[in-house]
């Protein structure tokens, strides 16, 4: 996992605004992926595609966590 204190202040933000755009993909995605109805997959495979979802979402909300508490401490203004 990346440093965020490792960052300037501009990359910082850009960085916030990368991974808030990341996990608006991710939960989008998830979302069009459970409500279809025509596609016929295993049960087993689209369990295993909804935790990939979850496990992916779970990281991207810890990094902007991170990455949030790392502006604040700055006092760095976000979007």
């Amino acid at each position: 996992m990346e440093s965020f204190s490792e960052l300037n202040d501009q990359e910082l933000i850009k960085k916030l605004e990368a991974l808030k755009e990341d996990l608006a993909d991710i939960e989008n995605e998830k979302s069009f992926t459970s409500n279809q109805s025509g596609i016929h997959l295993s049960s087993a495979k689209i369990i295993s595609q909804m935790e990939e979802f979850n496990s992916e979402i779970s990281i991207l909300k810890k990094q902007i966590t991170q990455c949030s508490e790392e502006i604040k401490k700055r006092n760095l203004s976000s979007k």
